[in-house]
């Protein structure tokens, strides 16, 4: 399997490759301890990635924990949730990947057909095209500034997830969630705190609070597929989870949509590098460890657009 300038290599077929990657490969499984899984070999910069690391022994890595240690982490586990001061909620699912709060709020979505909109830039260059198909999904997903531009306007939105640049106290804000009747998701791993956000947790009481053991340096998309995978659903569109294009085009891409003055990513090559490597296991892990029997199928909309890094996920599984 060949994603993104990169290649996966089976630890059991080692002797298929060239002598230089299998040093390589052993250098990183003694590194990281690995005993199972396959390993990532990247043709750019000639490195060797995983699913097996975690925050705790890789700066690169995706993982908040690893899976077996992830529902026990003091700082990331169930328990660890629960004691948060904003968090009013006694009731949580909770599994080696996930923990979220509210799962009744959240049974409709179980064998559903969702479209989730981001704000890269293939929403605009495909516009006409999901547009046209929006009878097809049973529910629209967005996150942050859903609200914001004018073509989403006519848009009904079921759930959205926001991080902390949201401005909670922000009357369009609070009006769109209303309007439309969103089911609204806080994410757990990131700061949260102020009068606005305590105002909106006591009286918004749509919402609901959710951990992804994923947690990479891409976007919020990443966290919402793995959310409809654990909740049931049979299909997911995507459209807006672009990526980054090379730092020699970064010039030649706008910037996220769904703000006129958000600002650009910085256009080096390691951040580049960094984008390609989490895009690769965000779906590595969603197609291959999450989603191993196939229960879900995917498409696209952003396929077409020159720097969309998910234009190879299989969407006939």
């Amino acid at each position: 399997m060949n994603w993104l300038d990169s290649e996966k290599i089976s630890i059991d077929n080692l002797h298929n490759y060239d002598i230089s990657i299998v040093q390589k490969c052993l250098e990183y499984i003694e590194q990281y301890k690995v005993e199972n899984g396959d390993l990532w070999f990247d043709n750019i910069t000639k490195n060797i990635f995983s699913l097996q690391t975690s925050y705790a022994n890789d700066p690169e890595a995706v993982f908040l924990a690893t899976k077996d240690k992830f529902l026990e982490s003091d700082k990331y586990g169930l328990e660890a949730l629960k004691s948060k001061p904003y968090i009013d909620r006694q009731l949580f699912y909770a599994d080696d990947d996930i923990i979220y709060s509210d799962e009744k709020m959240l049974t409709k979505y179980r064998d559903s057909k969702i479209l989730i909109i981001g704000a890269g830039p293939s929403v605009l260059q495909s516009e006409s095209e999901w547009k046209k198909n929006l009878e097809h999904y049973d529910f629209v997903w967005s996150c942050n500034h859903f609200f914001k531009p004018s073509f989403l306007k006519d848009i009904k939105f079921d759930l959205v997830t926001v991080g902390n640049e949201v401005d909670f106290s922000s009357k369009e804000f609070l009006d769109r969630l209303h309007y439309d009747d969103i089911t609204v998701g806080i994410g757990t791993n990131v700061g949260r705190g102020g009068r606005a956000f305590m105002n909106f947790i006591n009286s918004y009481k749509k919402s609901f609070f959710f951990s992804t053991r994923y947690f990479g340096k891409i976007g919020s998309i990443p966290r919402m597929l793995v959310l409809a995978q654990k909740l049931g659903v049979k299909h997911v569109s995507i459209v807006g989870m672009d990526g980054l294009p090379p730092p020699d085009k970064f010039n030649k891409s706008s910037a996220g949509v769904f703000e006129d003055k958000k600002p650009s990513d910085d256009p080096n090559s390691n951040y580049y590098n960094l984008y390609r490597k989490h895009y690769i296991m965000i779906w590595d892990h969603i197609l291959n460890d999450l989603d191993k029997d196939k229960n879900i199928t995917f498409h696209n909309y952003g396929k077409n657009y020159e720097f969309n890094m998910t234009k190879d996920i299989p969407e006939s599984r």
